[in-house]
């Protein structure tokens, strides 16, 4: 698909010919889009389908034929729907076609309906890189440095998201909804909208979505949990309440089995919903073996709530021998849960599951058909987590190496798991993870767990004779899952956004819960590689605090790995001089994708680290404003060592939807890493990627996991990058010190730990962690 079809589109939806209630053109429109809806679904969300779909869109568009608002309506609902999974689509892109398409929808309440829901499928942070507004302009404002200005265009750390559902997307500045925010109110406006179009299927889906994410947020914030999950129960009865009016026998059934599960995690009373446990039970009878076993299962928690757990284990064996006749992608759920009806046979159960994911693991669709709940959240994680638990007594008691080698070794397949399921599994590379014998001297892995009802550390340090173990640590039963992942937002968001000091508590508590138990193996002459798993991708951990003050890089060098199979550590630098390409974005670009703002400072920034200090006759190169083309001739025929990308970047979405913008286009990462193979000395990958204008959504575990994987997906052996704006001033002088230490031969670790002290050490604006903390070094370290 061409940025030139996905622009059309867009100009089209927004300014399209209406010519009354049927314009002469609503035959071909609603052709094409019934047919692109058809391609979408027997896709299912291949990006292939959906480029092919959106070039077609776009020949259409390009017509401009005059079209009443409904049938431009039903065009935008599909061509949303492909941009959501092109390869140069977007979900800001996806965003405003949905918008259009519910503000065209008028008194189709049923086309509103599918808009407002789809548009609840996007992840959106209003901290995202690539939808940046223009209260937000350029990298140039610290946000007060502490002085306690406020950026209102961040995303808010405490009010309950609004009720108003529909009325949110009525006004002009609904595109400026964004993150939890952006999600309740149109999964709100789409329960209200299908209810009045009579699609009580989709109503009944929009509120179970909607109850799990009020849960979810009641389990990742402080202060107003216990409204946050009276909501999610409410919501979830309403939606008990909706399925009892669906039409079709085989999605009653479905849709009042996840109603039912949603209601029971919500914490409504099993008492009052107990017609509905008989319901299901004699609806799944004779329906098909997927929707029985998922009956089957639902009627089994109900009886664990209840204290039943003999008659929750013979409806589970009956779920097991049913969801066998069918594809058994509910199967290690089920074992899950019979584990909770049989504590005696708990570990055998566990294994058990752990067997069948394995099976069903290439198979699993990345969403729930029903709920469209994420495979890796609902199936892959719990099992994993039950297995970890199982194999780490809740007591400090004494583990053999071979033991705690073998939870290592889950551990790693679980970062794997995790890294698969946002990327793809065929789409990122794999290697022999490292060995701990392979850890040189000063070199320390440690892989934090985050269990429900502790924290705990495995870590191993390196030594020169090869003997390096992994070592279990005492669990910390002082702390849990729930507590880290609210520290880490409150920490991230106080830095990065809020200008206030809450985030030096929660740096201090942090350092207490993840580092302090290893504190003494530290030293500035050690590498601590940080294994962390995507809800801590986003924590600054060189700001992690000790009970003195002193920051985490103040006593050793860090790296992040998102798992070891997908990064090695590098081979030592030696003092020859990279050869830099220099590449930056500063002008304000709009694009389908979005509408990116000028970035002050990065055509400034590229000339400085490409050109200051660089020995005579040594020749980088710099590109300011560059545009696709002139990034592709760049890297054509010479070896460059290290690519310097200050620009926008998107990494939410998965592999094939995450991309850097260029002046003009944007370049997916997957393109990129073309480019750069392309470029490759045969065997050899790029020595460093440096993305400076980057930065995730806070809070979003998939955007701050995709950060960590795009050395992954670039080809490259490191990656630099921010994980929030920085200023222009302190992103020129890191990296300037940052370049001026590697190129006297220091490994990476070393030469950006080097760069961030010496920020400390001038003190003032420049020395707040605001500045330097942003920087994570990923991938190899030395």
């Amino acid at each position: 698909m061409s940025s030139a079809h996905a622009a059309e589109i867009g100009s089209y939806c927004s300014n399209g010919r209406q010519a009354g209630a049927n314009g002469g053109g609503d035959a071909r429109l609603d052709a094409a889009s019934a047919t692109a809806e058809r391609d979408l679904l027997t896709g299912q969300g291949q990006t292939g389908a959906a480029d092919a779909v959106l070039t077609t869109l776009g020949k259409v568009a390009a017509e401009e034929p005059a079209a009443s608002a409904a049938a431009l309506s039903r065009f935008c609902l599909a061509a949303g729907e492909a941009a959501r999974y092109a390869s140069q689509g977007s979900p800001e892109q996806a965003k405003r076609l949905f918008l259009q398409s519910y503000r065209l929808s008028g008194a189709q309440r049923d086309v509103g309906a599918i808009a407002a829901y789809r548009l609840s499928l996007l992840s959106l942070s209003g901290s995202s890189t690539g939808v940046r507004g223009a209260a937000r302009g350029m990298r140039g404002a610290v946000r007060g440095m502490r002085r306690g200005q406020s950026d209102t265009s961040q995303p808010s750390t405490g009010a309950i998201v609004p009720a108003e559902g529909c009325a949110a997307f009525d006004g002009d500045d609904a595109s400026s909804i964004t993150g939890s925010n952006l999600t309740i109110a149109a999964l709100r406006c789409a329960a209200d909208s299908a209810a009045a179009a009579g699609d009580q299927a989709l109503a009944t889906r929009a509120q179970v979505r909607l109850s799990r994410v009020l849960l979810s947020l009641s389990q990742r914030r402080s202060g107003d949990e216990a409204e946050l999950r009276e909501m999610a129960a409410n919501t979830a009865r309403e939606a008990l309440q909706a399925s009892e009016s669906i039409a079709l026998p085989g999605s009653r059934l479905g849709l009042t089995a996840a109603a039912f599960e949603a209601a029971l995690d919500a914490g409504v009373e099993a008492a009052g919903i107990t017609t509905e446990r008989d319901w299901l039970l004699g609806a799944s009878a004779d329906s098909e073996p997927i929707l029985r076993a998922r009956a089957l299962a639902a009627a089994a928690r109900f009886a664990l709530v209840t204290g039943q757990r003999d008659d929750a284990a013979a409806l589970l064996r009956q779920a097991i021998q049913t969801e066998a006749a069918a594809p058994p992608v509910d199967m290690p759920r089920l074992y899950l849960l019979l584990a909770e009806a049989e504590p005696a046979r708990r570990a055998a159960h566990i294994r058990a599951a752990f067997h069948a994911l394995g099976a069903v693991r290439p198979i699993l669709p990345r969403f729930d058909p029903i709920t469209d709940e994420s495979s890796f959240t609902t199936q892959v994680q719990p099992v994993f987590e039950a297995l970890v638990e199982l194999m780490l007594p809740d007591q400090a008691t004494t583990m053999d190496a071979a033991t705690i080698k073998a939870v290592q070794e889950v551990v790693e397949e679980y970062r794997q798991a995790e890294i698969q399921s946002l990327l793809g599994r065929d789409c990122v590379p794999t290697s022999l993870p490292l060995k701990e014998s392979e850890l040189r001297s000063g070199e320390i892995l440690l892989y934090p767990l985050l269990l429900p009802d502790r924290v705990e550390l495995i870590y191993a340090v390196g030594s020169d004779d090869g003997t390096a173990r992994y070592v279990r640590l005492p669990p910390n039963t002082s702390a849990d899952r729930r507590e880290v992942t609210t520290l880490t937002a409150t920490m991230v968001r106080s830095i990065a956004y809020d200008g206030d000091d809450a985030w030096e508590a929660a740096s201090r508590r942090l350092y207490d819960i993840l580092i302090a138990p290893i504190a003494a193996k530290l030293s500035p002459e050690t590498t601590l590689v940080l294994i962390p798993g995507q809800e801590l991708g986003a924590l600054p951990f060189a700001a992690l605090r000790d009970k003195d003050g002193r920051f985490l890089i103040e006593r050793t060098r860090l790296a992040v790995v998102p798992a070891l199979a997908y990064s090695q550590p590098g081979a030592a630098h030696g003092r020859t001089e990279p050869t830099v390409l220099a590449a930056g974005l500063g002008k304000e670009v709009d694009l389908p994708a979005g509408k990116f703002p000028a970035l002050a400072g990065t055509l400034s920034e590229v000339r400085a680290i490409a050109l200051e200090g660089v020995p005579s006759g040594h020749r980088n190169i710099v590109l300011e404003n560059f545009d696709h083309a002139a990034l592709v001739k760049a890297l054509q025929g010479r070896r460059i060592d290290i690519l310097h990308l200050a620009t926008h970047a998107s990494f939410n979405g998965g592999s094939d939807r995450s991309f850097i913008v260029s002046d003009g286009d944007i370049i997916p990462m997957a393109e990129l890493r073309g480019m750069i193979g392309r470029n490759a000395t045969r065997g050899d990958l790029l020595d460093l990627l440096i993305l400076s204008a980057c930065e995730t959504a806070v809070g979003d575990d998939e955007q701050s996991l995709g950060l960590a994987g795009a050395a992954i997906q670039a080809g490259a052996k490191s990656a630099i990058a921010s994980l929030w704006e920085v200023n222009d001033t302190g992103t020129v002088e890191l990296m300037k010190a940052f370049y001026a230490n590697y190129r006297r031969g220091d490994g990476k670790s070393a030469a950006l730990r080097d760069a961030q002290l010496a920020m400390i050490a001038r003190g003032g604006d420049l020395a707040d962690p605001i500045v330097w903390a942003s920087f994570t070094l990923l991938g190899g370290w030395r």
